[in-house]
């Protein structure tokens, strides 16, 4: 894992472009030096929090923006936010070194001259930060044409998103001017297929004048940048007789006006296609409006995916779904239409810690009486307990019958071997299906469940069908006090899973690193430099360089 994770690494390179020296107009600030990437790194929404300026945006008359992907400015602040140091990279690689425009060089000091509000890092005193700002360059159109004229009732409005290479949802949506809502979902979306609602039709004359605002008539037929995989998102007015057609496929990269991406946010909040895709309570309303037959296979899928998917929050919608009859027992997967793991409703609900929808499945009998519980779903159920990684929730199917589930498993080996059935089995304890891969909102209780489930009866030092520990799991996870707690108990630092990598190849966390090497752990001291290198773990450095 931990090799993987080096390959995905860029160490962006410092490649500001040169002026002439007391040319004060064409003056270039300060380059950054390769020492302040080494700086906190805050996340993408921290920078947008903190950034007290608008981001410039440079314009360029039609075929005069330089070929590529745009621009980036790697930006470096001092523990007050001033900005110190900037440089001017691709905005695709972030390596190399772009076409410099006067527009360019003016976006480059509006960034230098700008100010952040201190950083932190997890709560303590300012420090300094070091990150990319990616800059939209726009073209202006050739040429102006205006918006033809017609009553609003003459207006349909369409929006379509394709797939990716991923989990992109897929659907379209088309308003007209009377405000009829028409929504068809395709893929990676809660609610599949067609389905129809209102808004007033005064949200369709504001979308029309915020089109008319951004030129749209005006605008290209296609943004396209040279990347794959990615989503494109196609605009539609229809005025009358008249047309016009937008596809953005990464445009704000190939000089699409940002008027224009706000015009597509526009068209979604007026449209209100978000509660097709990420199931609410405004979507249980709306298919209760339009007379939606719940316990149904279509009512199954959509309770199915909802729970499955990580940005769906309203447990209560979810849990009205169960109410209202949609189907709770074992579906096809390949009906859901996406990557859906779970055999039932239950064991979805509990891998993705949703206390409220278990309860309104336990309630609708999904495993059965107390007295005659499905062992078979019982013991799949504790599983799925387990890999969420909420302590309750364990112990809550592990009480919730009279019988209580097992303690282990079938585990099956994960090596490459094209027959599933030569795989290798081992009879395995469940604590080795703790895994921390849930949202970052919702704590990791995997120390707790661990502690629990060896008080149960589960045997600390047992590894699976490919030689994994509960040592693994916890340097995998960075879990600094299950790593101590497990090497107090014994737990072999050193022992191998059939690829080889022991619990310290597998750690993230210097001191989780630290932890095992002093238990004993063998390390392969180069592999163990370079990985310390890249992640600036300068105790581990520095004891590595001492030979200890």
């Amino acid at each position: 894992m931990r090799r993987a994770l080096m390959a995905s690494v860029l160490a962006a390179m410092s490649l500001a472009p040169t002026a002439r020296a007391g040319d004060a107009e064409h003056s270039i600030p300060p380059s950054c030096s390769p020492e302040t990437r080494r700086a906190f790194t805050p996340e993408r929404e921290v920078v947008d929090a903190h950034r007290q300026f608008d981001l410039p945006v440079p314009r360029y008359a039609a075929g005069t923006r330089p070929e590529g992907t745009g621009i980036a400015v790697h930006v470096h602040v001092d523990a007050t936010g001033k900005v110190t140091c900037v440089d001017l990279l691709d905005g695709f690689s972030l390596r190399r070194r772009p076409p410099v425009t006067p527009e360019r060089l003016a976006a480059l000091r509006s960034i230098a001259a700008g100010r952040y509000a201190p950083f932190n890092d997890d709560g303590g005193p300012p420090v300094a930060a070091d990150f990319f700002e990616r800059i939209s360059e726009e073209d202006i159109p050739s040429v102006h044409r205006p918006m033809p004229d017609v009553p609003l009732k003459a207006t349909r409005i369409r929006l379509e998103r394709t797939a990716c290479f991923g989990i992109c949802p897929r659907y379209a949506i088309e308003v007209d001017g009377e405000g009829r809502v028409t929504y068809v979902g395709e893929g990676y979306v809660d609610v599949a297929g067609r389905h129809e609602d209102r808004i007033a039709p005064e949200r369709v004359a504001q979308l029309v004048e915020q089109a008319r605002a951004a030129d749209f008539w005006s605008l290209r037929e296609n943004y396209m940048t040279r990347v794959s995989d990615m989503s494109a998102t196609t605009v539609t007015f229809r005025r009358g007789r008249a047309s016009h057609t937008v596809e953005d496929y990464v445009g704000e990269w190939d000089g699409m006006p940002r008027a224009m991406s706000a015009l597509e946010v526009a068209i979604e909040d007026a449209a209100e296609s978000a509660k097709w895709i990420n199931l609410s309570s405004e979507t249980v309303d709306a298919l209760v409006r339009e007379r939606f037959v719940f316990d149904s296979p279509e009512g199954a899928q959509i309770l199915m995916r909802a729970i499955a998917n990580e940005y769906t929050h309203d447990e209560a919608a979810i849990a009205r779904l169960v109410a209202l009859g949609a189907p709770i027992g074992p579906i096809d997967r390949e009906s859901v239409g996406w990557g859906y793991f779970f055999a039932t409703p239950l064991e979805g609900a509990l891998a993705r810690r949703r206390p409220e929808v278990v309860k309104a499945l336990l309630a609708r009998g999904a495993l059965g009486t107390a007295e005659h519980p499905d062992v078979a779903l019982l013991n799949a159920a504790f599983r799925a307990a387990i890999e969420g990684g909420e302590l309750a929730s364990v112990q809550h199917i592990w009480n919730v019958a009279a019988t209580h589930p097992s303690l282990s498993f079938e585990s099956r080996s994960e090596a490459s071997i094209d027959d599933e059935h030569a795989r290798a089995t081992k009879r395995a304890p469940v604590t080795l299906l703790l895994r921390d891969e849930n949202s970052e909102s919702k704590a990791w209780e995997g120390f707790a469940i661990a502690r629990w489930l060896v008080e149960q009866g589960c045997d600390l030092h047992a590894s699976d069908a490919d030689g994994k520990t509960l040592l693994h799991i916890a340097a995998r996870d960075g879990d600094l006090a299950m790593t101590r707690w497990l090497l107090a108990n014994g737990a072999d630092p050193s022992a191998k899973e059939a690829d080889g990598d022991t619990p310290l190849d597998e750690a993230l966390d210097e001191d989780v690193a630290l932890a095992l090497l002093d238990a004993g752990a063998k390390a392969h001291v180069p592999d163990l430099i370079r990985w310390a290198r890249q992640f600036g773990w300068t105790r581990l450095q520095a004891r590595l360089a001492n030979g200890s």
